[in-house]
């Protein structure tokens, strides 16, 4: 489900997205702490860059291809302690006004039991597999009115993924507009 956030107050939020005060205790999972960390959430707002070095087009791990193809240029990968993080913005494919922005972290410091359950209970929700049978096991769930992916990867990395949608310009209050809300141009990954 889309969640639309006012136009005024997205461009000041944009990189900013904070999940709520319940879930500011530690993990002990590094790789979650890490994803946490950068993308934001567990009472901790995500960081403006993402960390380390940018990766060039054709060392960015296969897993996340299809959100920089699908962003053109609005993406940055990077590369830091063996860890890669991604961010990408892009039009969402069910909703051509909104825009979605995918942060993510990717790591091989942890495995898939280990990550899906340190979010499972931070998050309080139950998660959904989504997996086929015999494929690599993928789950999401929504916490903190934003939705989460973890991806088992192969060779024992795993990847996780918040998804913010962060502007559409359907269904606003035309009294909103009226008090000279103006469109904002969509971001730039950093």
């Amino acid at each position: 489900m889309l969640k639309h956030f006012a136009l005024k107050g997205a461009s000041c939020a944009l990189l900013a997205f904070t999940a709520s005060g319940a879930m500011a205790q530690g993990t002990g999972d590094p790789l979650v702490e890490q994803f946490f960390a950068i993308c934001g959430g567990n009472g901790v707002e995500a960081q403006d860059r993402l960390p380390g070095l940018t990766v060039p087009l054709s060392d960015i791990p296969t897993y996340f291809e299809h959100d920089v193809q699908r962003s053109g240029e609005n993406h940055r990968v990077t590369q830091f302690d063996g860890s890669y993080a991604m961010r990408a913005i892009m039009r969402a494919g069910m909703d051509p006004n909104a825009i979605l922005i995918k942060c993510a972290v990717a790591s091989n410091l942890t495995n898939y039991d280990q990550a899906l359950a340190s979010l499972s209970s931070i998050a309080g929700a139950t998660t959904r597999n989504v997996g086929a049978e015999g494929e690599l096991r993928r789950a999401m769930f929504v916490a903190s009115e934003a939705p989460y992916q973890i991806f088992e990867e192969a060779d024992g990395w795993v990847s996780i993924y918040r998804l913010d949608v962060m502007i559409s310009a359907r269904n606003i209050d035309p009294d909103y507009l009226r008090e000279g809300a103006q469109p904002v141009p969509v971001p730039t990954a950093q």
